[in-house]
């Protein structure tokens, strides 16, 4: 009898999937999950100049800074960072390699100057990053290279860190693409090149087979790429 329910579960389950799928694709609804600065003005320009080639499509933009919501499963094609997303069915197409650097407000480096290489950090502030939402890669980057007693703050956030970077407090840590457009911060130093990590386009197998996914992961997928290295 419980056997029997589960499978009845499962069916429903299955065949309200099945129908989320068929009413998006009717519709031309196309489901893009990310870090919120990925959708920048030249992003939205491509996605404007996809939509002019395919009239009817429409974007669900899920934006956000915390990864348990980007990657929770929901999208139809996610902007993922530094690694592979762990479901074995996911199919990832790469976008370039993220070259991450330090930046510092205006304000700050007219007080205080620019380190003028990693070699140069010992007389500047320096902003923490904590939490799961930052690659452990640049957290230990900073452990390992800034002392103690040179940190101002800590935060748990990149909004947080957008703000206190923008405040002068110190330097901190962001993805170039993001920080070299940044109106009132400037690039610190040369951006470490241990830092740079891969970027992909991971597709949702529950979206892969539908042809407005696919044509706007071809149609994207280079025309990123190409943002990026022009970026870097």
């Amino acid at each position: 009898m419980q056997h029997a329910a589960l499978e009845i579960g499962q069916s429903i389950a299955q065949f309200s999937r099945i129908a989320d799928e068929l009413r998006a694709e009717e519709n031309g609804h196309i489901t893009i999950g990310g870090p919120s600065p990925i959708f920048d003005l030249e992003v939205s320009e491509m996605l404007s100049e996809f939509v002019a080639r395919y009239p009817g499509t429409k974007f669900i933009i899920r934006a956000s800074n915390k990864k348990e919501e980007v990657y929770d499963g929901t999208a139809d094609v996610v902007f993922a960072f530094e690694r592979m997303p762990d479901d074995p069915d996911t199919i990832c197409r790469r976008a370039g390699t993220l070259q991450n650097g330090f930046y510092a407000a205006h304000e700050y480096a007219a007080i205080n100057g620019l380190p003028a290489s990693e070699a140069d950090l010992g007389d500047h502030k320096f902003i923490r990053i904590v939490g799961k939402d930052f690659p452990p890669s640049i957290v230990d980057w900073i452990s390992e290279h800034v002392a103690d007693e040179q940190i101002v703050t800590e935060v748990t956030n990149l909004e947080t860190l957008f703000t206190v970077i923008k405040m002068g407090q110190g330097i901190g840590p962001l993805p170039s693409i993001f920080g070299d457009p940044m109106d009132g911060v400037v690039r610190a130093f040369p951006p470490p090149k241990v830092l740079d990590m891969p970027s992909w386009m991971a597709i949702s197998p529950h979206a892969a087979h539908r042809p407005n996914v696919r044509k706007f992961v071809e149609f994207f997928a280079p025309r990123f790429k190409r943002l990026r290295n022009s970026r870097m």
